[in-house]
C-alpha cells in the first residue's frame, strides 16, 4: 500500500514540475495544494526533513502562518467521491482553532476550495475561500498515513 502511495506521488511530483505554480513551497518541498487567496496564498506541500530523513507535511497562510512550527504536526485526511462530485479535506488542529483546507468539485455545483477555520467548540471563524486555485489537479489524497492519517469524512464541517 505504501509502495503504491510512493509510485502515485512520484508520479504527482512530475505532473506539479511540468506546471508552474505561485506558491509558499520552498524549491525543495512538493506542492500538493495551493491557491490564492485574496492577496494572500495558501500552500500545502511535502518537506523533507534532514534530521528524521522522513518527510513531512506544511501548512502556509501568507507569511504569517506555518503549522507545523517544529515536526510534531498532525494532519487528517478524508476525501469523498459520489457519481457526480468529490471532496477532498485536509485538517489539523492549531492552538485554539481546527483548520480545514478543502477542494469540492462537482459536475452540478462547479469547483470551491479554501480553508475553513472554526474554534474546538465548533463555532466557525473564518471560511476563507481559493480565488484562483493553481493548475495542479487532481489533489494528491493518496498522502502515505506517515504524511497524514486517513479518517472517516467528517460531515460535521459542512461547507456553506
Amino acid at each position: 500500500m505504501q509502495k503504491t502511495a510512493l509510485i502515485f506521488l512520484l508520479g504527482f511530483i512530475s505532473f506539479a514540475s511540468a506546471h508552474e505554480t505561485v506558491t509558499l513551497c520552498n524549491q525543495n518541498e512538493t506542492v500538493v495544494f495551493s491557491c490564492n487567496i485574496q492577496k494572500k496564498l495558501l500552500s500545502v506541500c511535502i518537506a523533507d526533513n534532514n534530521e528524521t530523513k522522513a518527510p513531512s507535511l506544511l501548512y502556509r497562510f501568507g507569511s504569517e502562518f506555518t503549522y507545523p512550527k517544529n515536526s510534531s504536526g498532525q494532519f487528517f485526511l478524508s476525501h469523498l467521491n459520489s457519481l457526480r462530485s468529490r471532496e477532498d479535506r485536509l485538517r489539523f488542529t492549531s492552538g485554539e482553532y481546527n483548520y480545514l483546507v478543502y477542494s469540492f468539485t462537482s459536475s452540478y455545483e462547479g469547483n470551491k476550495s479554501g480553508v475553513l477555520v472554526t474554534s474546538k467548540s465548533g463555532k466557525s471563524i473564518a471560511n476563507k475561500k481559493c480565488t484562483d486555485l493553481m493548475d495542479l489537479e487532481p489533489w494528491p489524497i493518496n498522502l502515505p498515513s506517515s504524511l497524514a492519517r486517513p479518517e472517516e469524512f467528517d460531515f460535521s464541517y459542512e461547507l456553506p
